[in-house]
């Protein structure tokens, strides 16, 4: 069974949504925007791919460990799911 358009979308495209995020987005976005100098309502749907990029321009010496999973999370939802072999 071919499952290569099946995976998740682009989580990088997902829009910050303080009402529905979960505790550590809203934590990690509310320090962003204190760190950047902008409004946790400035913040408000910003991709988290636009997030992100701007975490890596406003943590100059390096990124939270909020930012850095979610990057290794999100290189991980690029990729096609494995092939399954024979089960």
């Amino acid at each position: 069974m071919d499952m290569s358009g099946m995976h998740e979308s682009d989580p990088g495209t997902h829009q910050y949504t303080p009402r529905t995020a979960a505790p550590a987005l809203k934590a990690a976005i509310a320090d962003l925007a204190r760190q950047s100098g902008r409004t946790e309502s400035e913040l408000t749907g910003i991709t988290l791919g636009e997030a992100y990029r701007l975490a890596c321009s406003t943590y100059t010496g390096g990124l939270p460990a909020y930012w850095k999973n979610w990057q290794t999370w999100n290189a991980a939802s690029q990729k096609p799911p494995a092939p399954m072999g024979d089960l």
